[in-house]
């Protein structure tokens, strides 16, 4: 059995978020002692504890990793959270794209021009790709 803090160090989650998991059951304790209140844990939740780690820095909320934990397929689910990701790489692409050609001038007339013309150009990128996404 491992204290609390030999457990966060190994799963490199922390205390904190230990009891957090705790507190959600993601994450029990194996025995609390009930004098002391320390929490012990098996060295067989670790790969429980890889899990949550994995999926909450994935973005899966604590309810979407419980689901999985429980025993919700995760093919699924990381599909989903895939075609977000692809969603906001393509924000994120198209944001850095309109930072680019506004530096090319930065006099602010010339920016303040260059800003009405991304508008009408943010909105072509943006339906180009929701098309080719829905194909």
């Amino acid at each position: 059995m491992l204290k609390i803090g030999e457990f966060s160090k190994l799963s490199m989650l922390t205390v904190k978020a230990l009891r957090f998991y705790e507190k959600e059951g993601l994450l029990v304790p194996a025995k609390v002692d009930e004098w002391s209140g320390y929490r012990f844990y098996e060295t067989a939740q670790l790969g429980t504890a890889a899990s949550i780690k994995a999926l909450r820095q994935l973005g899966f909320s604590v309810e979407e990793t419980k689901a999985y934990l429980e025993g919700a397929p995760l093919t699924e689910a990381l599909s989903r959270k895939r075609e977000e990701l692809i969603l906001k790489q393509s924000d994120i692409s198209t944001q850095l794209s309109i930072i680019r050609y506004l530096m090319e001038d930065t006099t602010p007339t010339r920016v303040h021009q260059r800003l009405s013309q991304n508008n009408l150009r943010k909105r072509q990128i943006s339906c180009e790709t929701t098309a080719e996404l829905s194909k």
